[in-house]
């Protein structure tokens, strides 16, 4: 892929949520307040092995981080244009 073509892809202002240590979802600012919103809502499946599944109160803390254009940008290009980064 060209630089200019994954130029294309990036839209602006971002949210990254950190859910853990290697996990991190990216969305648009909109989608993310919407995401933001619901969290409101949520609890949490607990399942340890040999117990029964139980829904519980969501008491884990959740990382919110506003992400640049430019931070946002220079990430997208590195996963678009690096070799295996996207792997």
């Amino acid at each position: 892929m060209t630089a200019k073509k994954a130029s294309k892809k990036v839209d602006s202002n971002y949210i990254l949520f950190k859910i853990s240590y290697d996990v991190n979802i990216v969305l648009p600012h909109k989608e993310g307040m919407m995401l933001i919103d619901a969290f409101k809502l949520a609890e949490r499946m607990r399942h340890n092995y040999g117990e029964a599944e139980v829904i519980i109160p969501l008491d884990k803390e959740l990382e919110i981080i506003i992400i640049s254009t430019e931070k946002y940008f220079e990430m997208k290009m590195n996963g678009l244009l690096l070799p295996d980064a996207g792997s």
